[in-house]
């Protein structure tokens, strides 16, 4: 994640969220006989009109993004916007790091944030199951943190498993990110 202040944290395995996603994710897809829990939430946001799918970011992004979107329940009341990794179009004769496929969606995404007001931006990245064959892909967050200031609390507890009340409209981000693709 990365803070107003640059701080970064790096960790060899999967943590907090990104461990309890994983975890989810297994026991999703034995509940469903296959189901994957991450497009399916992508296609639940998708169809209240709050995500944007591969064929909408391909011209601007290029073909490493499954999808955008605003999500219904996110980790800071300043709203968050999140991204997946296409992990089924994945070449492997690319050099490049994965998470780089992700880098023009991120960056959208911070402008769309900050489109809503956003000076201070979290953004964590962390691999989960995605393409139904066992693959990982990259799922970023970009969280509004509110104003860059002394008195933004930069505790962490929120990224790292806490929810907070959503106080900023998740179809505010969206238009905003749309807006952000002309």
């Amino acid at each position: 994640q990365i803070h107003p202040h640059m701080q970064l944290q790096l960790f060899g395995g999967p943590v907090a969220q990104g461990a309890l996603l994983l975890e989810q994710s297994k026991r999703y897809g034995q509940s469903r006989k296959g189901g994957e829990l991450c497009r399916d939430f992508i296609l639940a946001h998708d169809h209240l009109g709050l995500a944007l799918t591969a064929d909408t970011l391909r011209a601007r992004c290029g073909t490493g993004v499954f999808a955008c979107w605003a999500s219904l329940t996110p980790r800071v009341g300043g709203g968050e916007l999140c991204a997946l990794e296409d992990s089924a179009s994945v070449d492997e004769s690319d050099s490049r790091p994965r998470l780089a496929r992700l880098g023009l969606a991120v960056a959208l995404m911070q402008s769309a944030l900050q489109r809503c007001g956003a000076e201070a931006i979290s953004v964590v990245a962390f691999q989960v199951p995605s393409g139904g064959d066992g693959r990982k892909g990259w799922f970023v967050r970009c969280t509004n943190r509110g104003e860059a200031a002394p008195s933004v609390v930069d505790a962490g507890s929120s990224e790292i498993g806490g929810l907070v009340g959503a106080w900023r409209d998740p179809y505010a981000l969206i238009e905003a990110l749309r807006a952000e693709l002309v």
